[in-house]
């Protein structure tokens, strides 16, 4: 899996994460049809039912790729759904405890 280890342990500190991968046939390449792309589901500590939001490795989606990029797929947190996001900027959200649901 794509995900970097210790972003995954930083991450489990705050939220309960599953990765996982899918394959997309839209992402082609000079030799093949198709990528799998990571994805790591952050649901709130002790709530599994329905994830807070999903971040999408952007690596294949953008015209100039970065590693640690994703795009946000909110399900009901308070960060805009589809915006592209650094690690880094993630952490620093993370860290002022504002990656929350909108409803609390």
């Amino acid at each position: 899996m794509g995900v970097y280890m210790h972003f995954l342990n930083y991450l489990n500190k705050h939220f309960d994460c599953v990765t996982s991968s899918f394959f997309d046939s839209s992402i082609t390449g000079t030799n093949n049809t198709g990528k799998d792309v990571d994805e790591i589901w952050l649901y709130e500590k002790g709530n599994d039912c329905e994830p807070l939001l999903i971040l999408r490795d952007n690596w294949w989606y953008s015209e100039s790729p970065n590693k640690g990029e994703y795009r946000v797929l909110n399900i009901y947190s308070t960060l805009p759904n589809g915006t592209i996001i650094q690690e880094s900027e993630l952490r620093s959200l993370i860290k002022k405890g504002t990656v929350k649901s909108k409803y609390n």
